[in-house]
C-alpha cells in the first residue's frame, strides 16, 4: 500500500502536510507493508463502532479513538483493539484520560 492509499484509507485528503506527517510516523515506527495494510484493516473493522485509526497531531503514531456514547460499545472496541494487537504484534499505549490509543510499533 502506498503512501496515498494510507491516506485515503484513513479518511485523509493528499496534501504536503499530510503526506509529511504520514512519513514522520512511518520514519519512526517502521511499519513494514503488510502492518499498514493491518491498521487500515483495524480502522475498517471498528469505524461501524464510531471509532477509528487516526494520525496524532501531537505524537508521530497512528492513534486509535473510541469514541462511542455506550460503556459496552467501548468496551467491545478495546477488546478489538487488544486482540488485534496481540495477533499482529503491534504495540499498543493507551493515553492516561482518555479513551485514545498510540500504535507505537511492534513488539
Amino acid at each position: 500500500m502506498n503512501e496515498e492509499g494510507i491516506l485515503v484509507s484513513l479518511g485523509y485528503v493528499m496534501s504536503d502536510a499530510s503526506l509529511a506527517q504520514l512519513r514522520a510516523i512511518l520514519s519512526k515506527c517502521d511499519f513494514n507493508q503488510n502492518e499498514l495494510e493491518k491498521i487500515v484493516l483495524l480502522n475498517d473493522k471498528i469505524k461501524a463502532y464510531g471509532a477509528y485509526v487516526a494520525m496524532s497531531n501531537s505524537n508521530d503514531y497512528f492513534k486509535i479513538k473510541n469514541e462511542s456514547d455506550s460503556e459496552d460499545v467501548r468496551k467491545l472496541v478495546r477488546e478489538t483493539i487488544f486482540a488485534w494487537s496481540d495477533k499482529y504484534k503491534l504495540s499498543i499505549e493507551k493515553v492516561d484520560g482518555k479513551e485514545t490509543f498510540y500504535i507505537t510499533g511492534r513488539y
